[in-house]
């Protein structure tokens, strides 16, 4: 893990005190790491000198002297006890509990290590791994190749190598682990800047064992740092450096534990611990967390055994001894048990690695490394093999493991889900099956046929090379959509379907590929083929054109994009031999004229088939066919077993297929269906059937049983058929009355189904005869009833199964009527015209095709009426005459008289809208006075008739209104309101308005740019006293003026046809602008930088504003007039600060970059750091 070794960090909070936290930089050990607190000479009493609020030491032993161990920093940090803390300001000294020190994260935490030798791995060949905590989550993975001087004064590699770290690290500092191409892996972990950069490149660009890595370091000093390597001779070891002891550590898991401070496994008492203790013995392996041993000047161990030590060395231990049982380790066992462990994973977790190594004897270029990038707890590993990368030329890692144009890996979900609080177990349900899914392809389809090969074959090595790229390739890019279809929908939004290939069947040079998947979400898969021979395609069989062993892979993808890869190795041989194909052996139910096929026998000039009925294992009638390799037999018997074989002819011999002269294949022909029948009753388009009927029809040879159905749709289907067993009689019952039925019939057995009559379609009908209508009554007029209206409504209620009703009346009382109508369904009838004064006997039947029924339950059962005299006769109104104006507040209203009226009512009021609801009678008088009525007003009036035989109106309609209008005044005194006079600013589109004026019939506006009191182009607003304007130009005055409207004349508006008002729009704010400089994000800036924007069109000045709040708000906006660039002074070093720019005119402001958040940042540089007394302060962050 990478840190600012040897510097301080200071951070200080403005606003509301000074307080400062002083952050040593934090440096980095190997195997099972912590960070330390680093730094050079310092009093306590210099430091209290200069108060600046807490400083908070982690892990400071109970009863120790703070003072003295304030010098020497380096004594105390070897037991750790309680937290202590000084308040610089008061010079007390406090002891809160663990936890409290902090309010916040450490930049940096302990990295976890290790590494293990083929006597406790699953296939003997040594692994190295790497849990990285790094502050940079930009890390990816690089590729070097030989023949360039990375390190300046290295000369140029000898070996090209893969290297992990920072994206954004020059080629010369972005090594912090890696793998080179003679099987030299390197994991490494910081305790101080010295000379790591040099050990790392000097080791993968020119080294190729442990012990030349050695030999240099007896040569290095200034060197504080851990590493962990292995190679191919099978070594693997740890090495602690120290600076200023120029001493170096070795942990070889092939030796003893040095002063028994590194336990390397539980073999002597197995009581399971794996802590320090006496029980040490050779075990193959070393696990370490960054922890800060060895680092006494008189070179004694003050060993720090840290949590993330104590939890590493228990899951390594209990992965290989598992009490005594073991399982050894494997890559899958360290991703999974080790990766994933709680208290290992940590939030900086970005960078995360695991080496496979070789056996002496295996070519190092099979070295397979393991790349994490992002927080394990919601990544992927994914297999790179160097070969792989340089393969073809193309020296490039798979895309997904480098990083984007951002500058950041594109495997920023992995780490995004874990910081943004995803459900991890979710997202783990969805990515360590897949993942495990990896390990096992690689483990146990690849790299067991690619140590097969002959390595030395420079074709068979440029031919696993191009496997390497397309296996690393596709699976990098299955685990990247996944992660970032999870990232991008939330963590139960979609698993990945699932694909294994499970055989693979030969047919000469074709093959056909078998697959199992399975999908959690249910959705529709794609499946795409990749034969290795530069074929990819959707078909599951494939044709090769030369022989040759292939890397076979098949992906299948879901709707979502995301998609999971399986491999599998084929060797495909051109052969003699071959096969037969089809009717697949012991099929039934073929055709009487079936098709024999087989594959392709090599050399074959004619092939014979033979078929029989006896299962005898041979045949005596042999055909020839030619070179054809199918052949369609006809005529056989149906229900009949036959037995077949096919042999390849040339002048070599005879090659009988599936390789044995007897064997024989069979296949079972379908028995024939039931012979033809029909239906026989009831006969088709029957009617008048009973609710319970018999189905009959003819027999049918052959036929097992029968199956009826029927149902009321005409649409030549039926879905509930029912088997009727042997009987050709079905008798049904409950069928409706009055509907029709479809039906049909057919016979079935092994050999197939036969529809009655010929057809599938032919389906027979027959209809139940129709009950009579149902039993109902007259409702309306009341039987006897008198004083009706000579209109009236006869009313009745429905009667079930009717089709129609009629009805009847007449004047004679006899109980009969002969003008019978129908009314169709409806169950009323308006009568029209009938005589005042008379009575009438009305009656009502229902009909269908079943009969007739009375209502009432008797064809006598007449009802009777009697109907109203005559209503008052037609008359009209006379004054005030209709729309009549100018008429009185006290009019008179006459009308004519209306023979036969007993009194008039009369009705008046002001809504047109041809109702009244204020009827007065008027006794006989036919005029009437009105009193107080409101001037300027039109009132609607109407009279009606009325007797005991009904209401007329006037003018023959009750709607025939008339109106009159009182006097008219000119309309009342009114003023404008807004805009105000003169006023100034306003919108484009302003809303003019006014205050009403009593009278006014409508409002008149008009407005122009001339100041001459007079305007041409009046506009009618009707009765609304507001106007909204529109399309008004900016920086313009306008004059406008409103009149009232009635028809006493015109009223203007604050009482002068001169008094026009004026308004000025607003002009328009400033144009768009962006800034230039510095750019937004970038950092190492000078403290006196100059900002830069562009020009904003009408801009009258601009204003800029910055500070250190990332909250996109700024108060201290200032002035910059019409200059486009500002110089800062005076600015903090190794501070962000966040800056905006304004332009501004009458109009309005515009920000730059189009809105008022959008600041950008910039950060100075770093001063170099004060010099310091002493040595070794440590501040240990837990």
């Amino acid at each position: 893990m990478a840190t600012n070794s040897g510097r301080m960090a200071w951070k200080r909070k403005e606003n509301g005190g000074s307080f400062v936290k002083l952050a040593m930089a934090l440096v980095s050990v190997a195997m099972l790491n912590l960070c330390v607190c680093y730094t050079s000479s310092i009093t306590l009493t210099e430091m209290l000198d200069n108060p600046t609020g807490w400083l908070f030491i982690a892990n400071y032993p109970a009863g120790r002297d703070l003072n003295a161990d304030f010098e020497y920093g380096q004594e105390w940090i070897s037991q750790p006890s309680k937290t202590a803390a000084i308040d610089f300001s008061s010079g007390e000294s406090t002891t809160p509990e663990f936890g409290q020190a902090f309010s916040e994260k450490s930049y940096a935490d302990e990295c976890v290590a290790g590494v293990a030798d083929g006597d406790v791995t699953v296939d003997g060949r040594p692994l190295l791994w790497k849990l990285r905590n790094e502050i940079d989550e930009t890390n990816d993975l690089k590729y070097f190749i030989s023949g360039v001087e990375y390190y300046s004064g290295l000369g140029l590699t000898e070996y090209s190598f893969l290297g992990m770290g920072p994206a954004n690290d020059s080629p010369d500092e972005s090594v912090r682990q890696g793998l080179n191409s003679q099987g030299l892996a390197v994991g490494w972990n910081v305790l101080d800047s010295s000379g790591w950069q040099l050990l790392n490149h000097q080791a993968l660009g020119y080294y190729s064992t442990v012990n030349q890595v050695r030999e240099f370091l007896n040569e290095m000093t200034n060197l504080s740092t851990h590493n962990n390597f292995i190679d191919v001779d099978g070594e693997a070891v740890l090495w602690e450096s120290q600076t200023g002891l120029d001493q170096h550590w070795e942990y070889n898991t092939r030796a003893p534990a040095r002063n028994n401070q590194w336990i390397d496994g539980d073999n002597a008492d197995g009581d399971g611990n794996y802590a320090t203790g006496t029980d040490v013995s050779l075990s193959g392996w070393v696990v370490r967390a960054n922890a800060p041993g060895h680092f006494n000047n008189d070179g004694t161990d003050d060993l720090w055994i840290t949590d993330r030590y104590n939890v590493g060395r228990d899951v390594i231990g209990s992965l290989i001894y598992n009490n005594g049982n073991g399982t050894a380790l494997s890559a899958k066992h360290l991703a999974v048990s080790f990766f994933r462990r709680d208290g290992l994973a940590i939030d900086n977790t970005v960078s995360n690695m695991i080496v496979q190594g070789v056996l002496p004897y295996e070519d190092p270029r099979l070295s397979t490394m393991w790349v994490l990038l992002g927080h394990t707890e919601t990544g992927i590993f994914v297999p790179v093999w160097l070969h792989g990368v340089e393969s073809g030329g193309t020296n490039q890692v798979p895309q997904y493991l480098n990083k984007g144009d951002d500058g950041k890996c594109v495997y920023t979900p992995a780490k995004g889900m874990h910081n943004e609080g995803y459900n991890e177990a979710n997202v783990q349900a969805r990515t360590l099956p897949f993942e495990e899914h990896l390990f096992d392809v690689v483990n146990y389809t690849l790299l067991p046929d690619w140590r097969n090969r002959d390595w030395p074959d420079d074709g068979v090595v440029n031919i696993v090379g191009e496997e390497m790229r397309r296996v690393q390739d596709q699976m990098d890019a299955d685990a990247y959509w996944l992660l970032k279809y999870l990232y991008d929908n939330g963590s139960s939004s979609n698993y990945a379907p699932r694909v294994s290939i499970d055989s693979v069947s030969y047919n000469g040079m074709e093959v056909t590929i078998s697959v199992t998947t399975y999908d959690a979400d249910g959705d529709d898969l794609t499946y795409l083929y990749n034969y290795g021979d530069g074929q990819i395609n959707s078909n599951e069989t494939h044709n090769y054109a030369r022989e040759g062993h292939y890397l076979v892979s098949c992906t299948v993808t879901d709707e979502h994009g995301i998609s999971q890869t399986d491999w599998i190795f084929i060797t495909v041989e051109e052969s003699e031999y071959f096969n037969k194909t089809v009717p697949a052996n012991e099929a039934t139910g073929q055709s009487t004229s079936p098709v024999l096929s087989w594959g392709t026998s090599s050399g074959a000039t004619s092939y014979q088939y033979c078929y029989d009925t006896s299962n005898d294992n041979a045949c005596s009638n042999w055909t020839s066919n030619g070179t054809n390799t199918s052949k369609i037999l006809s005529g056989l018997s149906t229900g009949t077993t036959y037995y077949w074989h096919v042999r390849a002819i040339n002048s070599e011999g005879t090659i009988y297929s599936n390789g044995n002269s007897t064997a024989f294949w069979r296949f079972t022909t379908a028995v024939a269906p039931p012979a033809a029948f029909n239906k026989s009753a009831p006969g088709n388009g029957v009617t008048g059937q009973s609710t319970s009927l018999t189905l009959n029809w003819s027999s049918s040879s052959g036929a097992a049983y029968y199956e009826y159905c029927y149902d009321t749709s005409n649409d030549n289907a039926c879905s509930n058929w029912a088997s009727n067993g042997t009987n050709t009689s079905k008798v049904l019952s409950g069928l409706s009355a009055g509907t029709t039925y479809y039906w049909h019939i057919r016979a079935v057995n092994a050999g197939g189904t036969t529809y009655s009559n010929s057809s599938g379609t032919a389906f027979w009908s027959f209809t139940i005869a129709v009950a009579p209508p149902a039993a109902f009554n007259k409702s309306a007029p009341s039987n006897g009833v008198t004083g009706q209206s000579p209109n009236p409504t006869l009313r009745w209620g429905s009667s079930s199964g009717a089709v129609s009703y009629e009805y009847c009346y007449d004047t004679s009382n006899d109980d009969a009527c002969s003008n019978w109508t129908s009314n169709g369904t409806n169950t009323s009838k308006v009568l029209i015209g009938l005589s005042a004064g008379t009575t009438y006997y009305w009656h009502i039947r229902a009909v269908n095709d079943g009969g007739t029924t009375y209502s009432n339950g008797n064809s006598a059962a007449f009802w009777s009426f009697t109907t109203l005299i005559n209503p008052p006769a037609d008359f009209s109104k006379s004054t005030p005459g209709n729309s009549a104006v100018d008429q009185s507040t006290n009019p008179v209203l006459s009308w004519a008289t209306s023979f036969g009226a007993v009194s008039y009512e009369y009705c008046y009021d002001t809504s047109n809208d041809d109702t009244c609801s204020t009827w007065t009678s008027n006794g006989t008088n036919a005029t009437k006075e009105l009193n107080g009525l409101s001037a300027v007003t039109t009132y609607y009036w109407h009279v009606r008739a009325v007797n005991a035989g009904g209401t007329t109106y006037s003018n023959g309609n009750d709607t025939a209104f008339w109106s009159f209008t009182t006097l008219v005044n000119p309309p009342a005194d009114f003023n404008k309101s807004a805009p105000g006079n003169s006023a100034v600013g306003q919108s484009t589109s302003p809303e003019l308005s006014w205050g009403t004026s009593y009278g006014a019939i409508s409002y008149e506006y008009c407005y122009d740019t001339s100041n001459d009191n007079a305007c041409s182009t009046w506009t009618s607003n009707g009765t609304n006293t507001s106007q909204v304007l529109s399309g008004l130009s900016t920086g313009t005055t306008y004059y406008w003026h409103v009149r009232a409207i009635n028809s006493d004349g015109p009223i203007y508006s604050n009482g002068s046809g001169t008094a026009f008002w004026r308004f000025t729009t607003v002009i328009a704010p400033p144009a768009a602008f962006n800034k230039s400089a510095p750019s937004n994000g970038v950092t190492g800036q000078s403290t006196n930088p100059t900002l830069r924007w562009s020009s904003s069109f009408g801009g009258v000045s601009y204003e800029y504003c910055y500070d250190t709040s990332n909250d996109d708000a700024c108060s201290n906006w200032t002035s910059n007039g019409t200059d486009t660039s500002q110089v800062l002074s005076g600015l903090s070093a190794g501070t962000t600060y966040y800056w905006h720019v304004r332009a501004v005119n009458d109009g309005g402001t515009t920000y730059s970059n189009g809105r008022g958040t959008a600041f950008w940042s910039f950060t100075t540089l770093v001063n170099s750091p004060d010099d310091f007394n002493f040595s070794y302060f440590p501040l240990i962050f837990k």
